[in-house]
């Protein structure tokens, strides 16, 4: 194997461990920038669902900015929809995204009955999680 196989890795001569650098000193090395911790982080991957309690308060969320529809803007109900369904499809959880579904038209009512049968019926249909629901 060549020393310059690996093009993207850069010079094989600067690899080593960030640590051992003295301050000050160029860096010829191609690193990633850490995301910043922010819980609104729009630069990182999405969202991060350590524990089950977690995942399970970003449904309720879902499901109580559905509850307020008709009083609330669409907006916030439609991001933190988004959000949710963008990770859930970006982990795998297809399942999750059929129990989301069910929850979302046990809240339907004559106020709000419009908008959720329409981002229902997107989430089932909808396959691709770069593309956004819209009412």
């Amino acid at each position: 194997m060549a020393p310059q196989s690996f093009t993207w890795l850069g010079n094989i001569e600067f690899l080593g461990l960030r640590r051992l650098l003295k301050e000050g000193s160029q860096v010829n090395i191609p690193l990633k920038r850490p995301f910043p911790n922010s819980y609104d982080n729009k630069l990182g991957p999405g969202m991060v669902w350590v524990k089950i309690s977690t995942l399970k308060q970003s449904a309720q969320k879902v499901i109580r900015y559905a509850k307020r529809l008709p009083d609330k803007s669409p907006n916030l109900f439609l991001k933190e929809l988004n959000k949710v369904r963008k990770s859930v499809l970006h982990y795998g959880f297809s399942d999750m995204l059929e129990v989301l579904c069910k929850l979302l038209e046990r809240e339907i009512n004559n106020a709000n009955k419009e908008i959720l049968e329409k981002c229902i019926a997107q989430m089932r249909t909808e396959t691709d999680p770069l593309k956004i629901i819209k009412i």
